[in-house]
């Protein structure tokens, strides 16, 4: 629950603030996937909504350099902030579930899309701010023709299996980075270049023993568990 005061946000891992946004989009994912199956426009509407007035919000607030250092963590970091990127997430599913019968009808291919995103943040305006999601609807589209097309490219092992280590990348930056700064020769004897390298080796390195020794191991825990429920109650 740390990034919900925006004193503790960062503390112990950087990265693990993105946690408390999540379990908070989980914990209400079961009650915003009946609202979406029983009033999907209104739930569309009301994301969109949601999207309009998150940006309005942050612009206003942060639109004043000195108010972006002093209220940043308070903000940025709150889940509420976020909760708009789920919601057009849960929007592309749907999409996704009605239109990928009709998936020779696109004319629009998602190397575009990755193009406009690209152009957008090397050519963004100063006003723009694109960390609480501006841009999540255009990686919503990017993804849901992405799947749609889905090229062959995508189901090759490397990426997969890079895919399945991604978020041990992600979660690990922080430890991994201050323990190697921590180690003297590495510190003052290695160039920042080569620091980097060293980093992300050891960093990608430390994702896939996570990988196999932890996430593993608890997806068969949990996925077992699931199997056994299931099949006690087909026998009931």
């Amino acid at each position: 629950i740390q990034a919900f005061f925006g004193d503790y946000a960062l503390v112990l891992n950087t990265a693990a603030w993105s946690i408390s946004v999540e379990m908070t989009f989980y914990v209400l994912f079961p009650l915003l996937l009946y609202i979406q199956g029983r009033w999907a426009r209104l739930f569309i509407a009301g994301s969109a909504i949601l999207y309009l007035v998150t940006h309005i919000i942050f612009f206003v607030k942060f639109k004043d350099n000195s108010a972006l250092v002093q209220n940043w963590n308070h903000m940025f970091y709150h889940p509420v902030m976020h909760m708009h990127q789920f919601l057009i997430g849960m929007v592309g599913g749907y999409f996704f579930t009605k239109m990928k019968a009709a998936r020779s009808r696109f004319a629009v291919k998602p190397i575009l899309i990755f193009a406009v995103i690209i152009a957008l943040i090397v050519l963004k305006p100063w006003t723009l701010h694109f960390e609480v999601g501006l841009i999540s609807p255009l990686f919503m589209l990017f993804i849901m023709y992405l799947a749609i097309d889905n090229p062959v490219f995508l189901n090759w092992k490397p990426l997969v299996f890079f895919g399945e280590i991604s978020y041990g990348i992600y979660i690990l930056q922080f430890p991994v980075h201050e323990y190697l700064m921590g180690v003297p020769y590495l510190r003052y004897h290695v160039s920042e270049q080569n620091f980097f390298f060293v980093s992300l080796g050891i960093l990608i390195l430390a994702a896939v023993v996570s990988y196999y020794l932890i996430e593993m191991p608890f997806r068969k825990l949990v996925t077992g568990k699931k199997r056994k429920a299931v099949a006690a109650a087909g026998a009931e």
